[in-house]
């Protein structure tokens, strides 16, 4: 369970990186060149999915040791990807329903992004990459 941590904080990594970048490419792309935040959105989006691709791809061979065939990756990388989003944000949805103070949602919402992080890599780098069955009780 622990590579499985390293796995996803390796990962995590990438992400860091890639909002720092993103940011940076946006402000100097808005303010200094005068672009449209539409064009640089469209050159982004690009730059995520091959970065995010990438740096799901590494954290498997770097921690696992694990040089998987592309394809197994890839859909490992775009189940976790798309289960990511979508339940982090019908979590999130739910809770705001009942929680009214901003601050304490946005601190329950990074725990809760965190911990649907780490799940949604662990299932698909057990059971799609490394082709392990899950032991349910």
């Amino acid at each position: 369970m622990v590579k499985y941590f390293q796995g996803a904080a390796f990962y995590l990594f990438f992400y860091l990186i890639l909002g720092l970048i993103n940011s940076l490419i946006m402000y100097a792309g808005v303010k200094l060149l005068h672009i449209t935040p539409t064009i640089i959105l469209g050159f982004l989006i690009f730059l995520t999915i091959f970065v995010l691709f990438f740096g799901f791809k590494k954290s498997i061979e770097v921690i696992f040791g694990i040089r998987s065939e592309d394809k197994r990756i890839i859909l490992a990388w775009i189940i976790q990807f798309i289960t990511f989003i979508v339940l982090s944000s019908f979590i999130e949805i739910q809770i705001s329903k009942f929680i009214s103070k901003v601050k304490l949602f946005q601190i329950l919402s990074v725990f809760i992004n965190f911990t649907i992080f780490f799940i949604t890599y662990w299932l698909s780098v057990k059971v799609i990459v490394m082709r392990e069955k899950l032991e349910v009780g």
